[in-house]
């Protein structure tokens, strides 16, 4: 998974997967630490054993498109959804039980569509211009999608903040939109903030090789 987020290539996969069992069987053999061992394997040379650490996790969540970029739709529900799942177990707050994420849509918090109700702050032509496209490179980015239901979606994805706020907050249980709703302003600052949180979280459900080797 660590290497989806990065958009590694996949070749190689059932070569690598033949060496590092191997690798486990040697170890085991010699009775040295299994884990350790594949550990050793996966951190060794060549493009289908890079592990990419914490930092390429989140340079990714902060630098790359993600929705019809990364990862396909089917993914990034899958990413979305387990993060979801994470927040919930570490907030005892909130009501435990389960969701069908299978039937959520992916929703842009900014919308596509936002130059009718999200407009850009500029003096001049220039600057609207560069703002414009700033707003652009952020608004496929992980940090400004999140999981709704379809009717939700219809209703409010294109609204401006101000409205699409309180709706996210009295009408979704997730903890991904109590979150989002926490917000005051959002904007590409916002959507990096909360790419680098989810970086974190997602660095935290599929840990790294370190992690593994020094638990």
């Amino acid at each position: 998974m660590r290497r989806v987020l990065v958009k590694a290539n996949t070749r190689g996969y059932g070569r690598t997967f033949i060496e590092v069992l191997q690798e486990a069987q040697t170890a085991e053999e010699e009775g040295r630490p299994i884990a350790a061992a594949i550990v050793a394997a996966l951190n060794g040379t060549g493009s289908a054993r890079w592990w990419p650490t914490d930092a390429e996790i989140t340079e990714s969540f902060t630098t790359r498109r993600f929705y019809d970029g990364v990862l396909s739709r089917g993914r990034l529900r899958l990413l979305l959804s387990e993060i979801d799942r994470t927040l919930r177990a570490e907030n005892m707050k909130t009501e435990q039980g389960q969701f069908d994420y299978d039937v959520l849509q992916i929703e842009h918090i900014m919308p596509r569509n936002w130059a009718a109700n999200w407009p850009v702050d500029a003096s001049d032509d220039a600057e609207r211009i560069a703002t414009q496209q700033h707003r652009r490179q952020h608004v496929d980015r992980i940090g400004n999608l999140t999981l709704i239901t379809g009717s939700f979606n219809g209703s409010l994805s294109d609204s401006a903040w101000e409205v699409k706020r309180p709706a996210l907050l009295q009408q979704s249980k997730l903890q991904l939109n109590s979150r989002i709703a926490a917000t005051e302003i959002w904007d590409e600052d916002a959507i990096t903030a909360r790419a680098k949180e989810l970086a974190d979280i997602t660095n935290g459900i599929w840990r790294s090789a370190d992690a593994f080797a020094h638990p």
